[in-house]
């Protein structure tokens, strides 16, 4: 709840042990437990993205586990679901965000989350 712009995006990944994997123009992308492979592209179990509108979307990739599927994703959905309040459902491309208003939080704009092809999808959605 405290990412409001580029820089503090930056610090969460970094003291959150992600490693920047890429910059492509204005997006920035992290990866925890990041693999490089110039072949076969990068691989992690969970990724930061950041692009130039100061829209944020953490995606938490589908371990196949029994416990703990995808990671630590349900502890933030959890806390969102407590601490703010439902706003709307929001399609981005094709993929419903449940979204919330957080009063705490220090971004002004709300937050979504779906699980949308076996990845669970954290996103700040910008006031507008």
């Amino acid at each position: 709840m405290e990412i409001v712009d580029i820089k503090t995006f930056k610090k969460v990944m970094i003291e959150n042990d992600y490693q920047l994997d890429r910059m492509e123009g204005d997006i920035l992308l992290y990866g925890y437990n990041l693999v490089k492979d110039e072949v076969e592209g990068s691989k992690s179990e969970k990724w930061g993205f950041h692009n130039g509108d100061n829209v944020w979307k953490i995606q938490y990739v589908d371990r196949g586990a029994l416990i703990d599927r995808y990671g630590d994703y349900s502890y933030i959905v959890d806390r969102i679901k407590n601490r703010c309040d439902f706003v709307d459902i929001i399609d981005v491309g094709g993929v419903d965000y449940v979204v919330y208003k957080c009063d705490e939080s220090k971004f002004d704009g709300n937050i979504g989350f779906v699980i949308s092809n076996n990845n669970g999808y954290i996103r700040y959605f910008p006031k507008e």
